[in-house]
Formats: structure tokens, sequence, C-alpha cells
């Protein structure tokens, strides 16, 4: 039965387009790994297959007869339970993707922190993605949200971009940060070259990780983070001082004492944020993580202001003149020409782009009736105590 849940396997690997279709198609089937029974009564398996647990079936040559020792296979003294052919043609599908995923267009978008991203439980955020309408959205997922499909399993789903730039962002804030450096790097007492040599060295960093350049970055990120822990309202960074010094200069070392732990800490606030369907993470205080200007509720508001001006001016007679010298439908102008007269504080936040981050052009579209009073208006988008300080 187990040799031929493989060939089932195998077969159909070569009707999916990779491995994570074949996941969800064994999921739905309700194939799992094999349950074992120990001689003490534990039992271990019968879970629903992983990512690499697929990898390692897939290409582990003992099914055709062979045993591997490093990286060559030897003859086996067992049968193999696959033939030939079926083997080559999988081992030349996994050959083909893996050299996709490394390809020029995917390498634009890696997963920076597959490997290091863990939640509150222990558990670890592995990356995926979706395709919706021809778009690739990428996003980090408890692991056990892809072995467990249940609404009831509560779990992490981030955005992969909001999130690998919230942790450059943080860490190359450190590194400028001199106080910050001292204590990363463990330069209590250290001399002024030293010191000097090390922010140096670290603004040198800093600089590759806000550019974003993908491979530098994913070297760095993986030489002197040792973990990442995503808890609600808190992402901390983990990081080697030794590994860290090291990438600063090659000859400089930390400061230590006895009871030192070689590890330093980063902690970043952050709160999530709904703008339509798409999730922001927002850290405390991050200028870099700030709503920026929305030009579509900036082109709204000229618009409507525009409009308003068309009116009482005379150079229209009617809304419905105006929808035809505009080309559009006069009920879009009936229902948000009443945005012209939004309390001027808000509306200069939009015009500067320091407004909510879910105030967007839509939900302002779908608003009803706008409250005459300016106070209630902040109210009701989430304003109360903002203040516009741009000029």
């Amino acid at each position: 039965q187990e040799a031929d849940t493989v060939r089932t396997i195998y077969r159909l690997y070569l009707n999916c387009d990779g491995v994570s279709d074949l996941k969800d198609d064994l999921d739905r089937q309700g194939i799992r790994s094999k349950l074992r029974t120990y001689a003490n009564g534990k039992t271990v398996g019968g879970v629903p297959l992983s990512r690499g647990m697929l990898y390692r079936l897939l290409s582990n040559p003992v099914y055709i007869g062979r045993v591997s020792h490093k990286d060559t296979t030897y003859e086996g003294q067992h049968d193999g339970i696959l033939p030939q052919d079926l083997w080559d043609a999988v081992q030349r599908k996994l050959a083909d993707n893996r050299a996709n995923r490394t390809s020029r267009t995917n390498a634009s978008h890696p997963s920076l922190l597959a490997g290091l991203l863990y939640d509150e439980t222990g558990d670890r955020l592995s990356p995926t993605h979706a395709n919706n309408h021809g778009m690739r959205y990428r996003f980090y997922i408890s692991h056990r949200l892809t072995i467990q499909r249940r609404s009831r399993i509560e779990g992490w789903r981030l955005p992969a971009f909001e999130l690998e730039k919230a942790v450059l962002s943080g860490l190359a804030e450190s590194l400028r940060d001199p106080e910050a450096l001292v204590d990363l790097a463990r330069l209590d007492g250290a001399d002024a070259a030293m010191i000097e040599t090390f922010t140096f060295g670290a603004r040198k960093i800093a600089v590759q990780l806000q550019a974003g350049g993908t491979e530098k970055t994913l070297q760095i990120l993986q030489q002197v983070i040792s973990r990442i822990e995503i808890r609600p309202g808190n992402l901390r960074l983990l990081i080697c001082r030794q590994a860290l010094c090291s990438a600063l200069s090659a000859d400089a070392k930390p400061q230590r004492t006895p009871d030192d732990a070689d590890i330093a800490t980063i902690d970043m606030p952050f709160h999530m944020r709904r703008r339509g369907v798409e999730a922001k993470l927002m850290l405390a205080g991050d200028p870099l993580m700030k709503p920026s200007k929305d030009v579509t509720l900036v082109q709204l508001i000229r618009n409507v202001h525009r409009w308003l001006d068309s009116l009482t001016s005379g150079k229209v007679y009617s809304i419905d003149d105006l929808a035809s010298h505009e080309g559009i439908p006069a009920s879009e102008i009936s229902r948000t020409l009443q945005l012209a007269f939004l309390a001027p504080d808000i509306t200069k936040s939009i015009l500067v782009g320091i407004q909510p981050t879910d105030l967007t052009a839509q939900l302002l579209r779908r608003l009803g009736k706008l409250p005459a009073s300016w106070q209630e208006q902040r109210r009701l988008l989430g304003m109360q105590g903002q203040s516009c300080s741009a000029s």
C-alpha cells in the first residue's frame, strides 16, 4: 500500500504545476503520511504531507533501488518501487522548477525572511503566495495554517512586502542610531577608532538595506538576524552580535563579559490597518511606514472642488450640464460633490498624505450623507486628535 501511495504521488506531481499544487491535491484526497506505532504505544505520522516532506519524497533515490551518501548515489541491495522513466520525469520537472524559481523574473521577489520568522506560539511562518487576476501577492503564514485549513485555527497571515519593509527599516534605523549601535555591537568601553570603524560599517549596511538590493540584502539578513519573533503589537529582531560585528568590520569584535548573551534585540511596536482588501503593517513612530499621498484620493478631492467652482462661478448651469462636460454620470457628481465641504484640516491631511491609511477614495464615495459638523466628520473618518502641521 505504501508503494502504491508513492507511485500515486509521483504521477500526480507530473500533472501539477508544482509541489504546492500537489500538496493541495493530496490534502483534498486525504492522503497523509504513514502512521507508525512504537512499542511504547506512541504514534507518529498520519498527518497531511508538508511541502518539505513532499520535496524529500520526490527526490529520494531509495524508491528506485539506490541509496545516497553525501552528493553521490550507489546501487542498493533492495528493489525499487518506481519505474526508472517515472523517476527520471519527476527529477527533470523538479530541476526545471528550481531553475524557474531562481530565474531573473522570480528572483525579483525573494522571500527575504524565509526561515527567520516565528510567531508567539513558536510556530514558523512560511512564505506563500496567491494569484489574483494576473497579480501575484506574497504572504508569510503561520505553518499550522498550511496543514490545518480550518477557520477556527488562529495564526498569522501577513503581507510579505509590508513585513519585509518593516524589518529592513527597523534594522537600518538601529544601525544609524549611535546609541542603539553601541548596544547592538556591545561597544561599551571601545576606543574611538573602533567606534568609528563600526559606525562607518553600520551606515554602509543601512544604505544597502534601504536600497533593497536583493542578493546583498538577503545575505545581510541571513548573516546578522538569528530569529524574528512576531506577536500581537510587537515585532522583535534577535541580532547575533558576533555576526553583526563580523559584518561591520573584519577586525573588530564585541566587548564581552562572562555572562553576556550573544543576542541583542530590536523591538518594533506595530499595528495592523486594513486598506480595502489590503492589509498594512504600520510601525509606531517610523516615518517610512506612514501613509503617503494617495493619488486617487487627492485627485478626487481636487475634482470635487473644481466641480463646485464650475457650478458656483456660472461656468456650467447644472449638475447635468457639468456631467456632460466632464463625461461622467451625473449621479457620480451628485454623490461626491459633498466632499468639497470636508473640514479644512481633513482636506489638508489628504493633500499632504497624512490621512489614516484606511481612508480611501472608495470609502469616501460610499460614505453616504456627510455630516455638516466638522467634529462629526473627524469622528466618522477616524481623524480625532490628528493634526496637520505640513504647510
